[in-house]
C-alpha cells in the first residue's frame, strides 16, 4: 500500500510538472511554437528567446528585430581578446576538411577591433587573416595591420588605375610662356652633386617611405614637358645652324 502511495505521488508530481512544462508550448494547424520564456541550450542564464552556449563561452542568439536593439542573429564570446565569428567548411575534391572563417577581433586595450577573413588550406590551425576590415575604415589585404585606406601585401593586377587627388598640380605650367627651363649647366651640376633629378626622390626616400603613384608621375611628366621643350630649343638652334652653314656654302660658290 505504501509503494504504491509513492508511486501514485511520483505520477502526480510527473503530470503536474508536464502540464507546467508544457503550457508555454503551444500549436496552431501543423505548427508549434514556444509561447512565453526564453530556451537555453548549455546554458540556464538566456538573455534571448534562444541561446546556445558551450564551455569557449560561444553563444549563439536569435533575437527579434524590436526594441533597442534589432539584432537578427548573433555569435557571442565573453573572452576578452578573443574573436567571435562564422566558420564554413566543406571538404575538398580530395576529401580534406576545408573552412572559411568570418570573425570580429579586439585589439589593444580600447574598444578597438576588426572584421576578419581566413581560407586555412586544408584545415590547418592557426591560418592568419588574408583580409581585414578595421574599426577606422582602414581595409588590409595580406596584412592585419593597415596603415591606409587600403593596403595590399603582395602584387596587385588591374587594368585602370584613376588618381585624381593632385589634378590641380598637373604640370601643364611648363608650356607657358613665364615658365623658366632649368638651366643645363646648373642641371648639370646638380645630378653630379645629388646623383637624381630635381624634384625626384632618391632611392633611400622610396625605399623608407615608398612611392606615392599620383605624385611620381606628375614629376615624371613635368621632366618630359622640360625635355620636350629643350629638344624643340635644340632644333632651333640646329635650324639656326644649317641656314649659317647654307650662307656659307653659298658664300665660298660666289667667291670662286
Amino acid at each position: 500500500m505504501k509503494q504504491a502511495t509513492i508511486l501514485t505521488s511520483l505520477l502526480l508530481i510527473g503530470c503536474f510538472w508536464m502540464e507546467n512544462a508544457t503550457a508555454q508550448w503551444q500549436t496552431s494547424g501543423d505548427d508549434i511554437y514556444y509561447n512565453a520564456g526564453n530556451i537555453g541550450i548549455g546554458t540556464v542564464s538566456t538573455e534571448r528567446r534562444l541561446e546556445v552556449s558551450d564551455s569557449y563561452n560561444q553563444v549563439f542568439q536569435v533575437v527579434t528585430t524590436g526594441g533597442t536593439s534589432p539584432a537578427t542573429v548573433r555569435i557571442h564570446n565573453d573572452n576578452n581578446g578573443q574573436e567571435a565569428g562564422i566558420r564554413l567548411r566543406a571538404r575538398s575534391s580530395s576529401g580534406n576538411n576545408m573552412h572559411a572563417d568570418i570573425a570580429v577581433k579586439g585589439t589593444g586595450a580600447t574598444d578597438a577591433g576588426f572584421l576578419g577573413f581566413k581560407v586555412p588550406f586544408n584545415n590547418t590551425a592557426g591560418a592568419g587573416y588574408q583580409m581585414v576590415i578595421h574599426h577606422d575604415g582602414k581595409v588590409g589585404i595580406g596584412t592585419a595591420n593597415p596603415t591606409a585606406k587600403l593596403a595590399v601585401d603582395g602584387d596587385i593586377k588591374t587594368t585602370e588605375i584613376i588618381v585624381t587627388d593632385q589634378a590641380s598640380e598637373w604640370p601643364d605650367y611648363v608650356f607657358d610662356s613665364e615658365y623658366m627651363l632649368p638651366d643645363l649647366h646648373e642641371l648639370k651640376a646638380y645630378i653630379r652633386r645629388h646623383r637624381h633629378l630635381p624634384g625626384i626622390p632618391t632611392r633611400e626616400e622610396v625605399e623608407r617611405n615608398g612611392q606615392n603613384v599620383g605624385a611620381i608621375q606628375q614629376e615624371l611628366l613635368q621632366k618630359i614637358e622640360e625635355l620636350t621643350l629643350y629638344v624643340i630649343k635644340l632644333n632651333n638652334e640646329l635650324e639656326e645652324v644649317k641656314l649659317e652653314n647654307e650662307d656659307l656654302r653659298n658664300l665660298i660658290r660666289s667667291s670662286n
